[in-house]
């Protein structure tokens, strides 16, 4: 599952992205987890870790992570035929970035 593109409202507007909060269930470490990825201003994309503990977890964005826009892309992954990972919801910590403007 792909997210649409996350930029606040401010599409020209550089912003520092911080850590990405996943909200699951149903998780076992080795067994159902879920794979975060993310793509800054529609680059390839790049892994941010693995989810496996329920009900929540966070992951952090490399340091000094920015950009005008930032997609995630979330992978379900099992090992049983007859349980799967529920994605319920995430949330993005991120600040915007603005550029200084000289008005002369």
């Amino acid at each position: 599952m792909i997210t649409p593109e996350i930029d606040l409202g401010f599409p020209d507007e550089e912003k520092i992205f911080y850590t990405v909060n996943v909200v699951a269930d149903a998780l076992v470490p080795a067994a159902q987890q879920i794979q975060v990825e993310f793509s800054v201003d529609d680059a390839a994309y790049t892994s941010l870790g693995t989810v496996s503990t329920s009900p929540s977890q966070k992951l952090d964005f490399p340091t000094q992570t920015t950009g005008k826009r930032v997609k995630l892309r979330f992978t379900l992954t099992t090992t049983s035929n007859t349980l799967t990972p529920i994605l319920l919801g995430c949330s993005v910590r991120m600040s915007l970035n603005p550029k200084l403007y000289r008005i002369i």
